[in-house]
Parts: structure tokens; sequence; C-alpha cells
């Protein structure tokens, strides 16, 4: 495929732009180069101790865990025992990155009516994709993966042979399928790309998962042979080796095969883009143009390390002093069950035995009292102390405090313990501004994916505002207005059960809070949308009423009842006026002034049980 149709030379030629026949050894090309260089620079190997210590392993891959107590040495001296705090920590920093869902909303170019009810469906849209695509599980494995691998990616496309059953084709008897979004969570080995460039300013990426072979033989039926007889590249398993128990990938023994997607997008060299899709390491089922505005898969990379286009670990700098309270432990428990057992001493010919002691006594035979060596509560003291300090090292790296941990001193007020809490909300905030990044554009993606290949007319659901149940009805190139989403990052205090209890405390003293459910909605989630859910709706309405008062044609079609707002309505409908070109077209101002007027007769007439229900005072 030589997108420019002209005649290049093989060695001027960009690689990317090949014919389809020469495409396969391309892509080969640069999976081999990528993982080369991933595990002779010692990044495979920084990967495979972080996650060996974080799931309890020894760092070396040999099968010690913190599962199980085991026994090394000599004679099986050295008793194996650890805890395995780098999970804890680990766990506590993902927890402040997900805990709360993202408040997320949909932005168009323009704010007229329309776009603001696209906007809500969109955003309908995402509620019902969260669950339904898997984004809220993809994201916070992308989030997991981050950690202790310095990166993680969402892929996220619509998956053609997805979602329900729907028809049979009839020349090949095959399934046609609705389709739908699909969102992965992958790990840096799986998203093969360019080292040189940054995650930023990324032209390609390869994509590699696992599908079942004899599903894309059926799909691919002119590849049928090739598919089913399909392996993986050389480097596939040492790259991916992780735990001393990783169930790796085996020609006979499984019937997944690698699948790599190319995905380049629209630039200057390749100004249509490029998808291909390769299974195993030649076969090329499937070559088109780009089909999305942004490459689908998605990083989060918290930190890059310097001079390099990778992410730095979070845990990477915890993993040696998570080695050094395992050895530390280690020592203490062998010391204990090596000298800890009560000795009896006795003179040669004493004749006692075990039975007359008991278990659990050793009896020492000799002519002279020996010399009590103490093996008690100094040395487990000092065992002790050494532990703290080093996982104080490991709160102070990472932010964590007691509190956050779980273990609040209870001689602080709530008050300070809420604060503790926020100061390590805000230890976290770059990688919480990496997630929500992230998240906006696998959300973009997402309301892309569906306006584009979404057939008929949709129905979603809409629940959870206000617990209202409603559905919203729309079609695929209503999503086209939809620019981006955008994510707003919650103030600290409100990514706290604490801190979302005291809003919605002050919230209800205000008055803002009139429902019950409304405090028990922004106490779980933090988010505010039940309280502003009527405000926001009233606003749709008063700007649709502005753009139809500026119609002529339409103008007739606006209506105020005794039950709006009616100052509100006022004020806004007026503001359209301070216009100097609009106060010249009397057709204009005659339906604002007009309509102004009917709201100030209905005001007049309010009964004062309406007029309080809706919190407005009397007409002047």
């Amino acid at each position: 495929m030589d997108t420019t149709g002209n005649s290049v030379s093989a060695s001027t030629q960009y690689w990317a732009s090949v014919p389809t026949e020469d495409l396969a050894g391309k892509i080969q090309e640069k999976i081999e180069l990528y993982y080369s260089y991933m595990m002779s620079s010692g990044r495979v190997d920084a990967w495979r101790r972080s996650y060996r210590l974080l799931y309890g392993w020894a760092a070396d891959g040999t099968f010690k865990s913190s599962r199980r107590i085991s026994f090394s040495g000599e004679e099986g001296e050295m008793v194996d025992a650890s805890a395995n705090i780098l999970r804890s920590l680990t766990r506590a920093m993902h927890t402040q990155i997900t805990g709360s869902r993202p408040s997320y909303a949909c932005r168009t170019t323009s704010n007229d009516s329309r776009s603001l009810e696209v906007v809500r469906v969109g955003n309908a849209l995402l509620d019902f994709m969260w669950t339904e695509a898997q984004l809220e599980q993809a994201l916070s494995q992308m989030a997991w993966y981050s950690l202790p691998s310095g990166e993680g990616w969402a892929y996220t496309r619509w998956d053609h042979w997805g979602g329900e059953p729907i028809a049979v084709d009839p020349m090949t008897g095959a399934l046609v399928w609705s389709g739908q979004v699909k969102c992965t969570a992958l790990k840096p080995e799986d998203v093969v790309r360019d080292i040189h460039q940054s995650d930023m300013d990324l032209d390609w990426v390869i994509v590699s998962t696992l599908e079942n072979r004899h599903a894309l033989a059926a799909r691919f039926p002119e590849y049928r042979s090739e598919i089913l007889n399909a392996s993986p590249p050389g480097q596939w398993n040492s790259i991916r080796a992780r735990m001393p128990s990783s169930q790796l990938y085996r020609d006979a023994a499984s019937d997944a095969v690698p699948v790599f997607e190319f995905w380049h997008r629209r630039t200057d060299a390749l100004p249509s883009g490029r998808h291909a899709m390769m299974i195993g390491t030649s076969c090329i089922v499937h070559d088109d143009e780009m089909p999305y505005s942004m490459l689908p898969a998605v990083p989060m990379i918290p930190s890059l390390e310097i001079d390099q286009a990778c992410g730095y670990g979070e845990t990477w700098d915890l993993n040696n002093l998570q080695q050094a309270i395992t050895s530390i432990i280690s020592q203490v428990v062998s010391t204990r069950e090596n000298f800890g057992a009560r000795n009896v001493w006795a003179t040669p010919g004493t004749r006692l035995s075990s039975a007359q002691i008991g278990q659990g006594f050793r009896i020492i035979e000799s002519a002279q009292k020996p010399e009590v060596i103490d093996m008690g509560a100094g040395y487990v003291a000092e065992a002790s102390a050494a532990i703290d300090l080093l996982k104080g090292l490991m709160q102070l790296q990472t932010g964590m405090n007691d509190t956050v941990l779980g273990d609040a001193s209870k001689s602080q007020s709530g008050e300070a313990l809420r604060m503790l809490h926020s100061m390590a909300m805000q230890y976290n905030s770059g990688l919480q501004a990496s997630y929500a990044r992230a998240s906006e554009k696998v959300m973009t993606l997402v309301i892309e994916a569906c306006g584009q290949y979404m057939q008929g007319e949709q129905i979603i659901p809409i629940v959870g505002r206000g617990n209202r149940q409603t559905v919203a009805r729309f079609k695929a190139e209503d999503l086209q207005a939809i620019d981006s989403v955008q994510i707003e990052m919650q103030a600290a205090s409100l990514r706290t059960s604490a801190g979302r209890l005291d809003v919605a405390d002050k919230l209800l003293q205000a008055g803002l809070i009139t429902d019950p459910k409304q405090y028990f909605e922004v106490q779980a989630t933090g988010r505010l949308e039940p309280i502003l859910d009527a405000p926001y709706a009233e606003r749709v309405l008063i700007d649709a009423e502005n753009e139809r008062l500026m119609d002529a044609t339409q103008s007739a079609k606006v209506r105020a009842l005794i039950s709006d707002n009616h100052a509100k309505h006022i004020s806004e409908h007026l503001s359209k006026l301070n216009d100097p070109d609009l106060r010249m077209d009397d057709s204009i101002t005659g339906s604002f002034l007009g309509h102004v007027q009917e709201h100030i007769q209905l005001w007049g007439m309010a009964p004062p049980d309406i007029l309080a229900a809706t919190g407005q005072a009397q007409a002047p």
C-alpha cells in the first residue's frame, strides 16, 4: 500500500507505507527491535523484579513466597517468612487514584440548545459504557499496571465481532454481529512503539493481544491454514516472564494466538493513516485506512524517565526496602525457630528423657553449666525497630501515612485525620492527573467509535441523577457534534470518605440539599450532579427559549409557566438584548419583551405555595 501513488525506492520509502505484501516483515522488524531494546536496557528485569515482589514472590524468581513459610539453608535451618508491605502500599496508592469515579462531561464546539442535548446524551452514553464496555475495570487495571511497570495502557476500539448476533451472512454462513466498544488494559510489553518518541508524540503503535485462533479462522476463512499454524515471535515468551508460576504461551497447549494490530495516525507522511492486522508473524488479514482521529492505545505514564520514552515505576524505589524487611523477618523467625526452644541442663549420667520433661525442650548434658545466650525480647525489639524504620521510609516515598493505611492515631481529632488524608491525596495528585488525562482520551475514543459504527436508533438508560428512571434515544450521527470529553479533578477532600461527609453536611446546613437521596449520593460519590440536576435542566430550557425568540419562525413556540423561576428567566432573556444590533430589530425585541411581560404577569399571579416550593420571592 503506497498512499502517495509514487514510485519510491525501498531505501527511502517510509516503512509504514509499503505495500501490504511487504508490511508483515516491517511490522516484525519493529517488534523485534522493541523487544530487544526492552531486554537489553534492563527494563524487562525491572518489570520482573517489581511484579514478583508486589505479589509476594522472591525477586530472584525462586518459589519463596509471602503466601507460605518455606525453609532453606544446608539443613533447612533458615525459615523464609515475609510480610508484603509493598503490596499494601501499592493498593493504597491505587485506591487513591481510582477510588472515586471521575467526574466527566462531553464537550462540543457550540453551546446552542441542540449541543446541550447532545452533551446530555453523550454523558448518558458514557455512564452506560462505564460498566457495559467495562471502562471502569479497564481503566482501573491500567492504573494498576502503571505502578510496578511505570506505564499502563488502555486499548479502546470498536469490536466488529462483539455485541449480539443479529443475522447470518447468506454467502458464508458466518454470524453477523452488532459490534460494540471494547476496552482492554495492557502492559508495556503489549504496546510496541518507537522508543525515541514520547507518549504524546507517537505516530504509530503495534498492539498485541491473544485471540482464539479458531474464531479468527472462521472470520478470515481465506487465511485459515496460516492462522491455525501461526506462532508468536521468538522473544514473545522471554519478554513476558513475570512470576515463577507464570502461564506463558505454548504452541501446542493453547488455542490462543498473538494478534498484532498496527495503527498509524494521519500524518504528512501517511495522510490517510493506516490500520492493519497481523496474526502470528506473517499473516496480514486486514489492511485499511486509519478509522480514528487518535491512536486507540492510550498510555498512563505518571513519570517519564529522564532521556527515555518509557515510564519510571512508582514502586521501583520500594523494592529494596521490601527485600530488607523480608530479610529481617526471616532472620527473626529463623533465630526463634533454632534457638527459641527451652534448654534443660543436666550433668552426665542424670538420664533425663524427653518423656520426663515434655515436648519442645532440649536436654544439654555437660559437666559445667553452659553460658546463656539471650535470643529473646531484646533481639526482637531491635528487629521490630528496624522494620518500623524501613516501613516509615516506604511511606515517606509514597506519601502514604498511617491514616490512609487504616492505622490512625486515637489521639488525633477528626479534622486532623481528614487533613492527613487530604495531604496524602495531594502528594499523589500527579498520579491522579495522569489517570484523568488517560481517561479523557479513552472516553473520547468511545464517543468517536460509537459515532462511527453504531447502526440505527439507539436507546440507553439514564439512571442515577435525581434517582430518575428515563431513557435517551439517539443516532450515531448525533454524537459527531461532540468534540472531546473532559474530566474535572475533584478537590482532595471530595476524594476521601471523611471529606465527602463533611461537604454533604455543609451543603445540608446551607439548605442546598433538600432530598435525603441527594445527601447520601454526595456522601458516597462526591459528585454534585444530584444537586445541580434541576439548575442544569433550567439552563437548557432558557437557552432553548432564547434561540427560538431569536428566530421569527419559532418565537411563537415559547411559553412561560406559572411554576417558572420568573426572576431568572427575565434576567437571562433580557441579557440577550444587550447587543446593540439586536435592539434595532423590532421583530426580535418584540418577541423577547413580549415573553418577558408574560413572565411578569404570571409572577404576580403565582400563589404563595408555588413561590415557596420553587424558592422565589413575591413579585415586586
